[in-house]
């Protein structure tokens, strides 16, 4: 994992970003409009983690074994929050 901190874009990144060797998880995006002197930026300004594909799948992994009830079952509520969570972060709308 890389944390790569606040990062400034004039383009409002998308939560998840999937390359051919990494996941890109952009959070607390919010919109900034600054003027310092001639200056002037109007853009996003968001936290920035970049995780090695094997490293994010095992966090996601993780994840899901943290939502396991004592008996290993899941509870239909902490799966449809965990994928919706999921899905929604990658823009994709669930079915329902």
């Amino acid at each position: 994992m890389t944390n790569h901190g606040k990062t400034r874009s004039t383009v409002q990144p998308e939560p998840i970003i999937i390359d051919e060797y990494s996941v890109w998880v952009h959070s607390n995006i919010e919109p900034i409009s600054e003027s310092t002197g001639d200056y002037e930026f109007d853009g996003f300004e968001y936290d920035m983690i970049q995780y090695d594909k094997n490293e994010y799948i095992r966090l996601m992994a993780e994840r899901v074994d943290n939502i396991a009830e004592p008996d290993g079952d899941y509870s239909q509520k902490e799966m449809n929050a965990f994928v919706e969570g999921m899905m929604g972060g990658a823009g994709i709308e669930p079915d329902r």
